[in-house]
């Protein structure tokens, strides 16, 4: 990790607000998927792109940032990368469900970071992107198998 990250990171753990807090699975867990690759942020409120229209470009700028760095901090906390071609599945949670295409663009900052972090575009071929949501307290759940896993049924 270059010594910038390392800034970022824990500069990102000392601004995270009590309401954000970042939890890595590595054995899944209740209502979780058992994966070596899934991380869940909590306390991420997403925002409809339909919100997005009226909110000041700084404002997106500042927002998009934080969502992010919370979204990269548990990455790196990953430490291992999961080997490529990839199915990724974003899956939003919050107590009531938008239409699936305002949940598709919230999580565009998510699928940017995530696809960063594993080192392609996100419009790469090595990557498939699946999008769920399900209902509870606010965050995102990020699931990654590699796609012959997932092409022989192990999820």
């Amino acid at each position: 990790m270059t010594a910038k990250r390392k800034h970022l990171v824990s500069a990102a753990k000392s601004r995270t607000s009590k309401s954000t807090s970042v939890v890595i699975h590595g054995s899944g867990g209740p209502s979780l998927p058992s994966s070596e690759h899934t991380a869940l942020v909590r306390g991420l409120r997403l925002v409809s792109p339909n919100s997005q229209r009226r909110e000041h470009w700084t404002q997106r700028s500042r927002r998009v940032s934080k969502e992010r760095l919370a979204v990269a901090v548990q990455l790196l906390a990953l430490r291992r990368k999961p080997a490529l071609p990839i199915v990724v599945t974003l899956i939003h949670i919050a107590p009531r469900r938008m239409d699936s295409d305002n949940s598709v663009g919230a999580l565009k900052s998510t699928r940017d970071e995530v696809a960063r972090w594993i080192g392609v575009d996100d419009g790469s071929d090595q990557i498939t992107w699946h999008y769920r949501q399900q209902t509870g307290e606010y965050g995102v759940l990020i699931v990654m198998e590699t796609a012959d896993k997932k092409a022989a049924g192990g999820g």
